[in-house]
């Protein structure tokens, strides 16, 4: 089983307000990510999508999705923080897909396309890179899974991909910005 982590409870300090929340080509720049999210575990059997949030609006729009939703008040602590939580809520799983929810370009075709390369790669963590820069998502097999929990602050899974380079598939896939900043909204 492949346990899909949606992270979408940051605080979003550089954007100076609740990024996710914000606008973006119509929906709120999380359901984005979101969506793509869900239709892919929606045609994959062995998927399921967990989302991490500390904001009351997603969680309400989790639910009427019915689709599963954790609360993080602790995410001031970093993305560790919503890394645990969505781990804790599948200790069986066989993958971690962690993605964050400020990738308004992320469409389940990349998901998809992403997910075969990696499970036919053999190895047992995989990035979406694009020209050589890592990104999001990285999926992680369950063997790394006391490393990812032992993870502290705000650095997420980077530690635990730099630590095994040798085991690490660099899918090159499509530029996946991620919003940061009000000047990252604008439309390319």
């Amino acid at each position: 089983m492949i346990q899909i982590i949606l992270m979408a409870a940051g605080l979003s300090r550089r954007f100076g307000g609740n990024k996710l929340l914000t606008e973006y080509k119509g929906l709120p720049l999380y359901l984005h990510s979101l969506k793509a999210l869900e239709q892919a575990a929606r045609t994959r059997p062995d998927c399921h999508l967990t989302v991490v949030t500390r904001y009351d609006e997603i969680e309400t729009r989790c639910r009427e999705l019915d689709i599963q939703v954790i609360r993080n008040e602790h995410s001031h602590l970093g993305i560790t923080t919503s890394l645990h939580l969505g781990i804790q809520a599948a200790p069986t799983a066989d993958w971690y897909l962690c993605s964050v929810a400020d990738q308004p370009e992320l469409t389940t075709e990349v998901v998809e396309a992403f997910l075969e390369a990696a499970l036919a790669s053999g190895k047992g963590i995989a990035c979406l890179s694009h020209k050589g820069s890592r990104g999001n998502p990285v999926l992680f097999s369950a063997r790394y899974r006391q490393e990812l929990l032992a993870l502290t602050g705000d650095r997420g899974g980077r530690q635990v991909l730099m630590a095994h380079p040798e085991d690490c598939l660099f899918w090159e896939g499509p530029l996946l910005r991620d919003v940061d900043c009000p000047e990252d909204l604008a439309e390319k």
